[in-house]
């Protein structure tokens, strides 16, 4: 059975190392790459606490690794994926 595992995401300071400043995962080899990560985008909201402090409100987001979407696809439902998502369609990418 396959336990997901979170990796840790990482962040160079300058963009003169191995990502040059992209945010990255060191993932050991027999773990692979995960097929989705979780993160969550934290906003104010308008209301506060007993302290009188502001209240956050925390929004969970999954994304999906594409190899794993275009692995159980047919190329057609990928490609209108794609194209829903708002990429290039993947014939304009080849030429």
């Amino acid at each position: 059975m396959y336990t997901f595992k979170q990796p840790e995401i990482l962040y160079e300071e300058t963009q003169d190392g191995v990502s040059n400043g992209i945010p990255f995962m060191q993932i050991d080899k027999a773990d692979g790459i995960p097929s989705a990560l979780f993160i969550g985008s934290a906003h104010d909201s308008e209301e506060k606490n007993e302290d009188g402090e502001t209240i956050v409100d925390l929004v969970m987001h999954m994304y999906i690794n594409a190899s794993s979407i275009s692995s159980i696809l047919s190329p057609e439902e990928y490609e209108k994926l794609r194209i829903g998502l708002g990429f290039k369609p993947t014939e304009e990418l080849e030429s």
